[in-house]
């Protein structure tokens, strides 16, 4: 149950005015029904086929880098893996 406000006791007690009236309500237009949107497509075929093809033109030139540095000492990686193929 909710507590109760005390009223304020004052000497004077003032008036107050009579509310206003409010106006009647306007009824409302009944609501279309929503329309089933169509589904959002993915991404375009065209996109994820660039995307895959870099990734894999990415890897094939790390690849054929990583070999030359194993096996020739030369490329981005030939100080890296030159010292693990002397090794065998």
């Amino acid at each position: 149950m909710a507590a109760r406000r005390r009223k304020k006791v004052t000497a004077q007690k003032k008036e107050r005015k009579p509310k206003k009236a409010r106006k009647p309500k306007a009824p409302k237009a009944p609501k279309a029904p929503k329309a089933v949107e169509a589904p959002k497509p993915g991404m375009p075929m065209e996109s994820a086929a660039v995307i895959v093809t870099t990734l894999m033109l990415l890897m094939a030139l790390i690849l054929v880098q990583y070999e030359k540095g194993l096996h020739y000492g030369e490329g981005m990686f030939d100080t890296k893996y030159q010292e693990s193929s002397s090794a065998e």
